[in-house]
């Protein structure tokens, strides 16, 4: 149910097909779009990784997610509006990484979201009124 792959120099892509029922994943690197296949996945801390590239879409799938951190990496390209999806997360942290675009309305859906960080990225535009339903932050 724990798979920890930090603090290593591996290299390939991960066959994540293999862990269906993993509950925590920690590795380095590029975040692989087979991450949409960990459906049981509650945890993803890659914080203060080598982790460079887009976040991928297929996070939207990981709808019994508590928690997404990200911050302190190479992260580009916007915050995909799938995330808004993710109805069991409390806290997504993607600070100081090189994140752009603006932040999408579809995270104010993120109804038990206790914290959301983004500082330190390169957004832009107006805030989405719909984060003022969060009521749990």
């Amino acid at each position: 149910k724990y798979l920890d792959l930090s603090m290593n120099s591996l290299k390939g892509s991960l066959p994540l097909a293999f862990a269906p029922n993993l509950k925590e994943l920690n590795l380095q690197r590029k975040i692989p779009s087979e991450i949409g296949w960990l459906v049981k996945l509650k945890h993803f801390d890659i914080e203060d990784n080598g982790f460079t590239g887009p976040i991928p879409t297929e996070f939207g799938f990981l709808t019994n997610l508590v928690n997404l951190t990200a911050n302190s990496m190479g992260l580009t390209g916007t915050i995909p509006s799938e995330l808004g999806n993710l109805s069991n997360v409390e806290r997504v942290q993607l600070s100081a990484n090189w994140l752009r675009g603006t932040i999408p309305s579809t995270l104010g859906r993120l109804s038990k979201i206790a914290r959301l960080w983004l500082g330190m990225n390169k957004l832009t535009g107006e805030l989405p009124t719909e984060l003022g339903s969060l009521t749990q932050m």
